[in-house]
């Protein structure tokens, strides 16, 4: 068990936690910068921190219904989920580790809670359907928009 490095957290994260989230990270941003990557591992850390739509573990965070699009149901992520589990396994390991310790250490989102990818969007260039009354736009970066409650 991990108990967030650094520690800027305070929630634990075993192996399995470590496992969902390099899979979550590699499906959610795997053309990414490492920037993005890290803020993406900071809004996780954020939500589960926060039990913002968690029970406050990782794995419970990156595998709640509708929240990170790889774990959705009949996604095309979801269909090939199996397969980079076994033949990525190495490449994702060594280059995921850096990138959640990166993580751990610091917040670089300023406690961001939500984010997404304009150009994923269906249609593309749609907004999703959250409260934006509530919400504060925090970083921008290539391929996302990061937001935090006010």
């Amino acid at each position: 068990m991990t108990r967030g490095l650094h520690m800027y957290y305070n929630f634990i994260m075993d192996e399995i936690d470590r496992v969902i989230l390099k899979i979550t990270l590699f499906q959610e941003a795997s053309i990414c910068s490492d920037k993005e990557k890290i803020m993406i591992a900071n809004v996780i850390f954020n939500r589960t921190e926060q039990k913002y739509f968690s029970n406050g573990t990782v794995s419970d965070t990156c595998l709640k219904p509708y929240q990170f699009s790889g774990w959705n149901p009949n996604t095309a992520n979801m269909n090939w989920i199996k397969n980079i589990i076994l033949s990525l396994r190495q490449f994702y390991d060594a280059k995921y580790d850096s990138i959640i310790n990166q993580a751990l250490q610091k917040d670089i989102t300023d406690g961001s809670l939500l984010y997404y990818s304009p150009e994923s969007m269906n249609p593309p260039y749609s907004i999703p359907d959250w409260n934006w009354n509530e919400l504060i736009l925090t970083y921008k970066t290539e391929y996302f928009n990061f937001y935090k409650l006010k």
